[in-house]
């Protein structure tokens, strides 16, 4: 796995459930784990550093204003960051150029600021068959989409 992470290529996820989830799913590409340096060992905490150290993933401990720095929401990261790689993120453009004959699932969010209703409208439209939602570049709650006009599609994992 490369560890090498780019926020154009990828995103960062953040909080305790979620960052244990993601590391639980061996087909997301995660680059690398941010701690702040004053959690509390045991619990979950525990449970992140295991699952990190058993895939090898690079851990970074932050004092708690940098690692609000890198999560961008330093009221409900925490303590705790990941950088995913999301090799098959592109722009709207090339999400829709493909055969027009193959029906394509699309989902548009906007606007949306609260990373709970991020995740769980992703989840929410993974598990209908919408592997491809897109994201604005701003505006969008927890997840960080790339491409042109400021618009991207993301795909992390490997759903249909």
């Amino acid at each position: 796995m490369a560890n090498t992470w780019h926020p154009q290529n990828g995103l960062t996820l953040y909080g305790r459930k979620p960052a244990l989830e993601a590391l639980a799913n061996r087909a997301l590409e995660v680059a690398q784990l941010h701690l702040a340096d004053s959690n509390r060992p045991g619990g979950i905490i525990a449970q992140i550093i295991a699952q990190a150290e058993s895939r090898n993933i690079p851990i970074q401990y932050h004092e708690k204003q940098a690692l609000s720095r890198i999560s961008k929401n330093g009221r409900q990261d925490q303590g705790v960051a990941l950088d995913i790689n999301c090799p098959r993120f592109g722009s709207v453009d090339s999400l829709v150029s493909g055969d027009p004959s193959t029906p394509q699932r699309l989902l548009a969010l906007d606007s949306i600021t609260n990373p709970q209703n991020v995740g769980m409208i992703i989840r929410s439209a993974v598990a209908a068959g919408v592997g491809r939602p897109a994201l604005p570049e701003k505006g969008r709650g927890s997840a960080r989409a790339a491409g042109d006009q400021g618009i991207g599609w993301h795909e992390c994992s490997a759903h249909p």
